[in-house]
């Protein structure tokens, strides 16, 4: 359970000017800033079911937590924690940190909701010594610093962490930070993939399971592929709309794949390709 307290905000930037607003958060049992550490969170922003998505997923006391603030004045905020954040410099060196982070979160959204519209950045957070938080909008190679001051308190309590404290999106994600192939995989499904991204998702997949399973054909391994003539029609479609009109493919029997039926078969072939690596680590 987090305690907060919101009123007044007073943003500021290099050019002297500032704007107030009546909303701003500050998470109050969190510890207070050292010399030697820096405490830093990533504020997001999204469709309200996507942001409802990454809670349930990324909470609890994993190494990548999203938690849901609320201030007195009813206004909500959806923020990243991670402990690779935390003694950073400056907030250029989180926002480096945090959008890798962020991309890998939205390519696992995409495995749970093909539909999903990818989260974005809404700034940075630094917990200052007084218990106030400032918050750095990284834009354009410029940062612009605003402090939001502690008036009001408010407490928010989080229901799903007793029910399920570790969903493995949250492994997938640690695994994905340590490991080239998973993350590319999934920096290829962080937006709304068109069949050139989907193909390459699926050839690293492909790859991958041929390696490690010392180059056997992949249908002499354990994964759960789908069939061969779902993988023809996949590999056909990808091919006539990656392909130039010039080079002639082949229509498959049941016609093209369309790109919302090419984006499930692919979500839920990751999902088997993860099961598959989990069983053969």
């Amino acid at each position: 359970m987090r305690r907060i307290g919101a009123n007044g905000v007073q943003l500021s930037c290099d050019t002297g000017r500032s704007v107030e607003t009546r909303s701003g958060i500050t998470v109050s049992d969190q510890p207070e800033n050292s010399m030697a550490e820096r405490i830093w969170a990533y504020a997001l922003q999204g469709d309200r079911t996507d942001l409802d998505d990454a809670e349930l997923l990324w909470t609890g006391d994993g190494p990548f937590r999203i938690s849901r603030i609320q201030n007195p004045l009813g206004e909500e905020y959806m923020a990243l924690f991670a402990d690779k954040f935390n003694g950073l410099s400056s907030a250029i060196e989180v926002e480096n940190i945090a959008s890798t982070v962020l991309h890998r979160i939205n390519g696992l959204l995409f495995l749970r909701d093909i539909h999903r519209a990818p989260l974005r950045s809404a700034g940075i957070l630094e917990r200052l010594t007084d218990g106030t938080y400032a918050r750095h909008a990284v834009v354009k190679g410029a940062v612009l610093v605003g402090r939001i001051r502690i008036h009001g308190t408010g407490v928010v309590g989080d229901s799903y962490a007793a029910k399920s404290p570790h969903p493995v999106e949250q492994a997938w994600l640690a695994q994905a930070m340590a490991d080239n192939t998973l993350s590319d995989v999934l920096i290829f499904l962080q937006d709304a993939p068109g069949w050139f991204d989907l193909w390459k998702a699926f050839e690293m997949m492909r790859d991958d399971v041929q390696i490690r399973s010392n180059r056997l054909p992949w249908h002499k391994t354990d994964v759960a592929w789908p069939s061969q003539t779902a993988m023809d029609r996949f590999e056909q479609t990808a091919n006539h709309y990656r392909h130039s009109r010039a080079k002639r493919i082949p229509v498959p029997k049941s016609g093209w794949m369309e790109i919302e039926e090419g984006r499930r078969w692919v979500s839920r072939l990751v999902v088997a390709w993860l099961e598959w690596r989990q069983r053969n680590r």
